[in-house]
């Protein structure tokens, strides 16, 4: 009976004192002035107005797609395999035809200033519905496809205005607080940065360029990208939304489901319920933790401060602590690198999208001046206000530039910290720098 009496009272007290960290955290993050609950999130994305809400066009974009030719060739093949532009022509002439309104509703989209996706964060987290992201995906190949039929055609202006069709979509995508959205939206970056990139070396090949669309298109992309607190604002809510996601833990989540022993009898999976209550709420604390730190990570100026912004300390060995050890800290905390992998996705897309501002500055001067510039201080007041920093270097490191060896490339040193002179970043050797190349782009 003794001993009885002191389980439950030891439970009773552990209980109280979960709850006490939890509410401990919230009010430390609702002090800072910042949204906790998805309730909250989901307030801001119903006050959008229907008329200014551009989600509501690329929904209706994406409703509309038509994927496939009357002979059952898919756009996404054709950006799988560039030789189909030749042997099924046709096919790609009618998917652009099909696809008209499409584009259409896209770009009145860009008129909107504001997104609110129907997707809601305050229903059940374990009822993921994954088909508006594959719809999202669907509706980026599509842009794709159009660049490179542009591309194929040599209407190199119209191939650059749908890739920045593809940025702006990418923005919209992020634009909601989900880890999963964000996650997506970076990709379909990558895929219009480095379109780009490709299409920028396909016009220095060519030569002299005098082409008042391609200037035009160049100069919309150099405007837009130099604007950086669209990107930022989108992934700072996208991270403190999914720690609104964590908060939902502890209403949606039970104990016997996260530790697997889900599925003995009601009485028993009750028991194991009531015991591991207090261990979600720890759990819910540690992960919030773990949003809240990759949220002020991405803000602030270069990688290395990020990494210390990420750094935990050593996780105290008490009892709480240990009887949790299954979620958190084998989730999150007790593999290295673990907590960087988001933010260093953040800063490398951050560091691109620098890269792709230097870049385009430095063609419109080759194009307007005849030559490339000596240096980058050439670019500076008329093409650029100033030089972009590298987020990966120190805290006033500007971006680099090379013209040597046939090859013109503006260049971050990457997570490695180490000027490799503007090689390519190799993933095996884990080597080299983030690069963009005007000449001489490797292949493959």
């Amino acid at each position: 009976m003794v001993m009885v009496l002191g389980l439950v009272a030891l439970r009773l007290w552990w209980g109280y004192e979960a709850q006490r960290r939890l509410d401990a955290a919230i009010a430390g993050y609702r002090a800072a002035g910042q949204m906790v609950d998805a309730a909250e999130f989901d307030a801001v994305l119903d006050a959008v107005p229907d008329e200014d809400n551009a989600a509501i066009l690329y929904e209706e974009a994406m409703r509309k797609l038509v994927r496939t030719s009357t002979s059952g060739v898919r756009y996404e093949e054709f950006n799988d395999d560039r030789s189909l532009f030749e042997t099924k022509s046709a096919d790609a002439l009618e998917l652009v035809s099909l696809n008209a309104e499409v584009i259409s509703l896209v770009r009145q989209a860009q008129l909107r200033k504001q997104v609110a996706w129907n997707d809601r964060l305050n229903v059940d987290p374990t009822a993921v519905n994954v088909s508006r992201h594959s719809h999202q995906r669907a509706l980026a190949q599509l842009l794709w496809f159009n660049a490179n039929y542009r591309i194929q055609q040599g209407e190199f202006g119209e191939a650059i205005r749908y890739l920045h069709d593809l940025l702006l979509f990418s923005d919209a995508v992020m634009d909601h607080p989900e880890v999963i959205p964000f996650l997506v939206g970076l990709a379909c970056h990558g895929i219009a940065y480095d379109s780009l990139e490709e299409t920028i070396g396909l016009l220095s090949k060519r030569g002299a360029v005098d082409n008042v669309e391609i200037r035009k298109q160049l100069v919309r992309w150099l405007q837009a990208s130099q604007n950086e607190d669209t990107f930022l604002s989108v992934t700072e809510i996208s991270l403190l939304g999914s720690r609104a996601t964590s908060y939902m833990n502890t209403e949606y989540m039970s104990y016997s489901y996260s530790v697997g022993s889900q599925g003995a009898s009601w009485s028993v999976d009750s028991v194991i319920d009531y015991l591991g209550h207090p261990v979600l709420l720890i759990d819910t604390v540690r992960s919030m933790d773990f949003d809240t730190r990759q949220s002020r990570a991405i803000l602030t100026p270069t990688w290395r401060s990020a990494l210390t912004e990420l750094r935990v300390d050593k996780i105290r060995r008490n009892i709480l602590n240990l009887l949790s050890y299954p979620l958190t800290e084998g989730m999150l905390y007790s593999k290295p690198g673990r907590l960087e992998i988001l933010v260093r996705l953040f800063f490398r897309r951050l560091a691109q999208r620098r890269l792709v501002v230097t870049a385009l500055a430095v063609k419109l001067f080759e194009i307007e001046q005849g030559r490339w510039p000596g240096s980058l201080d050439e670019l500076v007041p008329d093409y650029l206000p100033k030089i972009p920093r590298d987020p990966f270097g120190e805290i006033d490191d500007p971006i680099k530039y090379v013209v040597e060896d046939g090859r013109v490339v503006v260049y971050s040193i990457d997570v490695d910290g180490v000027d490799d002179g503007g090689e390519v970043w190799d993933r095996k050797a884990k080597k080299g720098d983030r690069t963009f190349h005007l000449v001489g782009r490797p292949e493959g």
